[in-house]
């Protein structure tokens, strides 16, 4: 082996583990982050569902509160019941907003992801 070539042995190596690690790094952020996002799109749904038959349903704005709380404890989102408001709109209707945030858990960082869902019984349709 010649000099120049024994000062290059385990540069390749070097890079495989960082690509690696890299790559696995990433995996897990995913896998920790998805899941939050498509509980968030679940919750969405719910509260778009709510707004769209708050007015043939004829439930009250704290029914409605109460059944999204209860939706979003399902999901194990950390939300308050003060956190949705339901506010009544003429004809019937329902004006719903959400905002929360969810903090995820990564290697020595948490990221805080923040949501904000809105829907009313017009704009559902």
């Amino acid at each position: 082996m010649t000099k120049a070539r024994r000062g290059e042995c385990g540069g390749a190596r070097l890079k495989s583990i960082l690509a690696l690690l890299l790559t696995a790094a990433i995996i897990y952020a995913l896998i920790r982050i998805v899941p939050v996002y498509v509980k968030s799109y679940d919750f969405q749904d719910s509260v778009r569902t709510e707004a769209r038959f708050a007015g043939v349903s004829n439930r009250q704005p704290v029914e409605i509160r109460q059944r999204l709380f209860q939706k979003a404890q399902e999901l194990g989102l950390p939300l308050r019941p003060e956190q949705i408001i339901v506010v009544p709109v003429p004809r019937g209707g329902v004006r719903i907003s959400v905002h929360y945030s969810v903090p995820v858990q990564l290697i020595g960082y948490t990221l805080t992801l923040n949501f904000q869902t809105a829907a009313d019984t017009a704009s559902s349709y």
